[in-house]
């Protein structure tokens, strides 16, 4: 996940939504749909990406499985995670876009063929003419890679236990939304709460998008310092305590982004803290000093966010701030008319939910090791069977008891 430009947030929501800044909700209205397997991970996390969005729809078809492990190779203008990913074998499918322009930054291979036709209407779950297979779930899919491990996981349940095709729509948080209204994408899984103006028009006034429960992570932004540095100073963890230690860790507060959305500067005023917001350049320059501090390099007090796939490879410890951060509990969406025709996959959809430490070790095999969405997936389900087969239980339970 990463934070929003500063133009994401309408002014008056900036302090109560600040939190978003975890997301990348950089709000262009892009909504971009591909297939399976022709991209790693979607747009870079880093902010910058936000402005090279896809200004194209462009779906991803819901393509067969990766072998455990499996992993794509990609551009490294289109990789996520910061360094190299394993190398490995590339989905041959082609890509599919919606008419209206390039498929924009981090696009896949493919991605100057020819749009293809407009699409009928669709109807998410009935089962086509003939008793044929049912049309695809469409998943909104973020471009900060702990979004994309949900619809990575969820994808992979919904094809290969319940037999249901699934699409990937890859769209920022406002295209997301209008998607979700239109019935170009059925369910969001991950929502911050950065967009309360789309949820108060699609959700309490038009009805077309309707509530489908929480994802089981509480998304918060604070202040965190390496684990090492902790445990030889704990009391750099109470901000009453910081000046103590400004000098130590560099009078500052790294960044990521410079357009990085952040209470900082107000903070640090607040406080009286000897400290200065410096960005570090990018998200990724972010992560290698956090690396580096965790590795006994250079000591770092950096603006970091929960749930994170990095948090799975490095130990931190949050600075105890006053509430300028608040705790958000992440929210699922469906498409009202999904939501009421989608059968099994709706039951499931309502039924997933997992921990932000699940969510992390999936995003990690994504953004830092460079596997496939489907590959991480099928990584992560078939060492957590027991996980698996309580989601499958229970959506067919809620289903059948409809």
């Amino acid at each position: 996940m990463r934070p929003p430009r500063r133009r994401s947030l309408p002014a008056a929501a900036a302090a109560a939504f600040a939190l978003a800044a975890a997301l990348g909700a950089t709000l262009g209205g892009c909504v971009t749909v591909e297939p399976d397997e022709t991209r790693s991970s979607g747009p870079s996390p880093s902010p910058a990406a936000g402005d090279n969005a896809p200004d194209a729809p462009r779906r991803e078809g819901g393509g067969g499985r990766q072998p455990d492990g499996g992993a794509e190779e990609l551009p490294r203008e289109e990789r996520t995670g910061p360094g190299d990913p394993a190398e490995g074998g590339r989905s041959e499918e082609p890509e599919r876009r919606g008419a209206g322009g390039a498929a924009g930054a981090g696009r896949s291979p493919g991605a100057d063929r020819e749009p293809p036709a407009a699409e009928e209407p669709r109807d998410p779950a009935r089962p086509g003419a003939g008793g044929g297979e049912p049309e695809p779930v469409l998943i909104a899919v973020p471009d900060w890679p702990g979004g994309q491990a949900n619809a990575a996981v969820a994808g992979w349940v919904l094809e290969n236990e319940l037999g249901i095709p699934v699409e990937r729509v890859w769209a920022d948080q406002e295209g997301a939304w209008e998607a979700l209204a239109e019935g170009r994408a059925d369910v969001i899984l991950e929502d911050w709460g950065a967009l309360p103006d789309a949820r108060e028009r699609h959700v309490d006034r038009d009805r077309a998008v309707v509530p489908a429960g929480p994802l089981g992570i509480t998304g918060h932004v604070g202040w965190y310092v390496s684990g090492d540095f902790a445990e030889a100073h704990p009391e750099a963890l109470d901000w009453r305590r910081l000046n103590d230690y400004a000098a130590l860790l560099g009078g500052q507060v790294l960044q990521g982004d410079p357009q990085f959305a952040t209470r900082d500067q107000e903070i640090i005023e607040d406080l009286g803290l000897d400290l200065r917001p410096v960005p570090a350049g990018s998200e990724e320059a972010l992560l290698d000093s956090l690396r580096r501090a965790d590795a006994g390099g250079e000591p770092v007090l950096g603006y970091f966010w929960q749930p994170h796939w990095l948090s799975a490879e490095v130990d931190l410890a949050e600075v105890r701030l006053p509430g300028y951060y608040p705790r958000i509990p992440l929210r699922k969406y469906l498409n009202a008319e999904f939501a009421s025709e989608g059968g099994e996959a709706v039951a499931f959809l309502r039924e997933f939910a997992w921990t932000a430490e699940d969510q992390n070790a999936v995003a990690e095999l994504i953004a830092g090791e460079g596997l496939s969405l489907s590959a991480a997936a099928e990584r992560w389900a078939r060492a957590h069977p027991e996980t698996v087969a309580s989601w499958v239980e229970a959506a067919e339970s809620a289903e059948a008891a409809d």
